[in-house]
């Protein structure tokens, strides 16, 4: 292990104090590349030697659980919440697939279409799950007006749909017998409100990460005796998930880490530059490594490079394009999903509703009415897939085909960036799809509101994703860094 910083330093010597208290935080502010994982195996191993029995590091995905396996080795256990809280509720007792539940299958369920609703039954059913989620996600203990939709404005609507939403929950929990689905949002619910069994067993607990931590996740770990969080407001990209920045929300003393081991200098002012245009001001500047020529310009065409997309319909129109060209790609994630959207998508458009199998196409009657939903609902990946499935009707077997195809030895390597989150790589390149969302949410380069700060944190956390190369085909982000 490479010597600490005097900033790590600190961080492993306030860990070692923190053994000797019943229970405590360190809370740990972190930039990009700054070296996050190495200052906790580090306080890990210090805690380790201590005395430390039983430690734990959570990770928020299997990727991210990987990584910390070959960095923590022998030192802690690695773990995902929803991978404790799945062992922890006996979730795959009745075998039910663990996925999300549509609306299409809530009517069903309870039969809505046979039903008289003070509202269309696909409307009901998206807003008894919007409740579900809206509570799963939070720290409450029972269900309540707080968690109904604020766009829902029919009192009648709400009340009715609440008691639906109840009713849903109950009948989705690990081990009920049902066709349903187990979205992986309620059994870990399920977890917290059975008290987290497990979790106290620890003798400390080290989360990275914890700007994305959601109101649930925050009730989780008050179990834990003593934890070490680090995380970066800049890096908070799942707002839309519910996730709020622990390292504002929970009080504890705070530690810096600074200096980025990730690039040189001229990456980090390019993302203090996407910082310092967010209406909250950070409490943290980056430093690049003075000995990386890490720098900003066009990457060589012969040269591997990973290709950032702020969606996966930009992903696929992207991936498409470069296939035509006969670039030799990789799409990094779980296709499945995707192509089963398209399928449906294009079904939907043909008229044939029978084909449709997904359950987010399923809902609507023509694709008239669809496109009314998407003119609403332009943010939903829902949505996107539509419009990539109507502007490539006579394509759709292609984009099929890169749905199926893996291609590790890629020379191009694409994916989301949320995916993207916690990876690096020498050369990355930011797509332009990023500007669609960032040209109404900016004004002169600057954030007026929460919306487009988490928009410039996605942008953040790709820009901050290379080692080496940064190029841009992004507008708003040239416009931010020149």
């Amino acid at each position: 292990m490479h010597t600490p910083t005097s900033e790590q330093a600190v961080v492993h010597k306030a860990s070692v104090d923190l053994l000797s208290k019943p229970r405590g935080i360190i809370k740990v502010v972190a930039g990009a590349g700054c070296g996050k994982t190495t200052t906790l195996v580090g306080s890990a191993s210090e805690c380790k030697k201590a005395g430390g029995s039983r430690l734990l590091y959570l990770a928020f995905s299997k990727p991210l659980v990987q990584a910390g396996e070959a960095s923590f080795r022998n030192i802690a256990a690695v773990r995902t919440f929803n991978a404790m809280a799945y062992e922890g509720t006996a979730a795959g007792a009745t075998g039910r697939p663990t996925t999300q539940v549509y609306p299409a299958q809530v009517i069903d369920a309870f039969g809505l279409n046979a039903k008289r609703l003070p509202t269309q039954a696909t409307t009901f059913a998206r807003i008894i799950l919007a409740i579900v989620t809206s509570y799963c996600q939070s720290s409450s203990v029972e269900m309540g007006p707080s968690h109904i939709p604020s766009w829902v404005k029919d009192p009648v609507t709400a009340g009715l749909a609440l008691k639906y939403a109840e009713v849903l929950f109950k009948g989705l929990l690990p081990g009920v017998n049902t066709s349903l689905p187990l979205p992986h949002d309620l059994y870990l619910k399920s977890w917290a409100l059975r008290g987290c069994p497990g979790l106290s067993a620890y003798d400390f607990v080290f989360l990275d990460e914890a700007q994305d931590l959601s109101g649930v996740l925050f009730g989780c770990l008050a179990y834990a005796k003593r934890a070490c969080y680090v995380g970066d407001a800049a890096q908070q990209i799942f707002g839309f998930k519910g996730a709020q920045d622990a390292m504002l929300k929970v009080p504890g003393q705070a530690f810096p880490l600074s200096l980025s081991f990730r690039f040189g200098q001229e990456i980090a002012d390019a993302a203090n530059s996407i910082i310092r245009s967010k209406a909250s001001k950070a409490e943290l500047g980056l430093k690049g490594l003075s000995s990386n020529p890490a720098s900003i310009g066009p990457i060589s065409k012969q040269e591997p490079h990973t290709r950032i997309f702020r969606t996966n319909a930009g992903l696929l129109a992207g991936a498409l394009t470069l296939s035509d060209l006969g670039a030799s790609i990789d799409i990094v994630g779980d296709m499945a999903e995707l192509q089963s959207k398209i399928e449906g998508a294009y079904a939907l458009l043909r008229g044939a509703t029978r084909d449709i199998r997904h359950p987010a196409y399923q809902q609507f009657r023509s694709w008239d009415e669809f496109e009314g939903w998407m003119y609403r609902n332009q943010d939903s990946e829902v949505s996107q897939i539509g419009s990539l499935v109507k502007n490539n009707a006579r394509r759709v077997d292609s984009l099929v085909r890169l749905c199926k195809a893996k291609n590790p030895r890629g020379l191009i390597t694409l994916i989301t960036a949320h995916r993207a989150k916690g990876c690096e790589w020498r050369n990355v390149l930011i797509s332009n799809d990023f500007d669609s969302r960032l040209d109404g949410l900016l004004i002169n380069g600057q954030s007026m509101s929460p919306q487009g700060d988490e928009e410039l944190n996605l942008l953040y956390v790709a820009t901050t994703r290379t080692m080496f190369k940064l190029e841009s085909q992004s507008e708003s982000l040239n416009d931010i860094i020149r």
